[in-house]
């Protein structure tokens, strides 16, 4: 019998400044958030334990200029931090099965990201958004093979740099009273450089992806869905990943003046949203299909009390914390 036991503690300390104004066309806010992390991780099954100390400081700038009663220009500028989840820093070996492992890396660090984003707006449609992302000690799964017994094992570790590159536009349009149509299309740029095990590795793609959506009114209070999505190729960390999509329906029907709702949905009709990829790199030759039940029919009713509004406590903070468990 294979047991584990692992204690991780986490002290985050941090402040907060933001300010905002407004000079004529221009509305402007800016931040900065400073933070002080303490961590120490102990694992007894290993007997390893590392502790961390480190400081960061996050700035963030948002610039929206009004051209005009219709059109407004936006940019904006940040830097953010990711941590680990807490499994992944589990030193802990776990096997699928005979010949595949997955290990958790106490020595992983955060990865920081630092981005900017271009935006043009005409009429709440956005003409043109132009992102880029810089990420360093980007998180990722690297597997390791050993050529003797033949078992791969995926590590959690620090990539040394991750950039991504995209250019989109979309947004709704009433083409009749009966008949919206919310479209979004893309052109990217993905590219990874880091090291493994000594030897560079450099994995680049351009990429694009589509989506539209339609909504049909029809009498008698329904409504009827019909969209799609289409992604393809690209690169995730080390990972090539193939081309996938999905096309959906829907029918809702309003009742009792609007205060509820029935829907009915199917998803990925066609069972065409799989994760498929595959791993190139010094001795690693693999190729992944995850096909999950991605094809369903949903039905669903909602009703509506009181004013519908609710009031959320949850704090960035604590939802950052969720995001780190994993099951």
């Amino acid at each position: 019998m294979r047991t584990n036991q692992f204690q991780y503690n986490e002290t985050i300390t941090a402040a907060y400044l933001s300010l905002s104004t407004t000079l004529g066309p221009w509305d402007l806010k800016g931040g900065l958030r400073a933070e002080h992390t303490h961590s120490v991780g102990e694992s007894p099954t290993t007997g390893q334990r590392v502790q961390r100390d480190y400081a960061q400081l996050f700035p963030s700038l948002f610039a929206t200029y009004k051209l005009g009663e219709y059109d407004q220009l936006g940019v904006s500028g940040s830097r953010r931090i990711t941590r680990p989840n807490y499994q992944s820093l589990n030193p802990f070996l776990t096997y699928t099965d005979a010949y595949t492992a997955h290990q958790g890396n106490p020595y992983l660090a955060p990865s920081l990201a630092t981005s900017a984003v271009l935006t043009y707006t005409h009429q709440n449609f956005q003409v043109l958004n132009l992102s880029y992302l810089r990420e360093t000690n980007a998180i990722n799964n690297v597997v390791y093979q050993n050529d003797e017994t033949k078992v791969s094992t995926s590590i959690e570790q620090n990539l040394a740099e991750a950039t991504t590159l995209i250019l989109s536009s979309g947004g709704h349009s009433d083409l009749t009273k009966w008949w919206g149509v919310d479209n979004q299309l893309a052109g990217s740029y993905a590219q990874t450089r880091t090291p493994v095990e000594g030897q560079p590795v450099r994995l680049a793609q351009f990429g694009w992806s589509a989506s539209s959506d339609h909504t049909f009114t029809l009498p008698r209070h329904f409504l009827l869905t019909v969209g799609g999505t289409y992604r393809s190729p690209t690169v995730q960390g080390l990972y090539h990943v193939r081309a996938n999509g999905s096309l959906n329906l829907g029918l809702k029907k309003q009742l009792w003046q609007e205060k509820a709702t029935l829907s009915l949905r199917l998803t990925d009709l066609f069972y065409t949203d799989q994760w498929r990829s595959y791993l190139r790199y010094n001795n690693v030759d693999m190729t992944w299909n995850n096909q999950y039940e991605s094809r369903k029919v949903l039905l669903s009713f909602t009703w509506k009390i009181g004013s519908g509004k609710v009031m959320s406590r949850r704090t960035a903070g604590s939802q950052e914390e969720e995001n780190r468990v994993s099951n």
